[in-house]
């Protein structure tokens, strides 16, 4: 029903999603990295007997990266071609709406895809 939402504020809701879903992810991915990348950096110099001391200045580092990189594509992507909401008529009596965008937005999804898949492999190296 038009009556309860504006047009803009659909827009902005369509937006709201992947921004959720990107930070969302990069935050509770990048904690569980940074865990990964700090026991790592201790049996690493366990195996050489070297005593060392990892302070969470050492393992922010790939919560920085990954915030940032998803970040900067989500705010390109607000900006160039963001998500509108659009109202897609059956017929007279029925209709429903859909978030669409450009062709630039396949675009930035794929670069966030890629950006985040990227974290995921590297997570398994570290891991493995």
């Amino acid at each position: 029903d038009d009556s309860h939402a504006t047009q803009r504020s659909c827009d902005i809701a369509c937006m709201a999603s992947p921004w959720l879903f990107f930070t969302g992810f990069a935050i509770i991915f990048s904690a569980i990295f940074s865990k990964i990348w700090r026991v790592n950096r201790l049996l690493n110099n366990a195996s050489r007997f070297k005593r060392i001391k990892v302070l969470a200045f050492d393992v922010i580092w790939p919560f920085v990266f990954i915030l940032t990189m998803n970040l900067c594509l989500l705010l390109g992507w607000t900006f160039l071609d963001p998500l509108v909401w659009t109202r897609v008529e059956r017929d007279k009596a029925n209709s429903y709406g859909i978030c669409e965008g450009g062709p630039t937005s396949t675009v930035f999804v794929g670069l966030l895809i890629t950006v985040n898949i990227g974290a995921i492999i590297l997570a398994n190296v570290q891991a493995y």
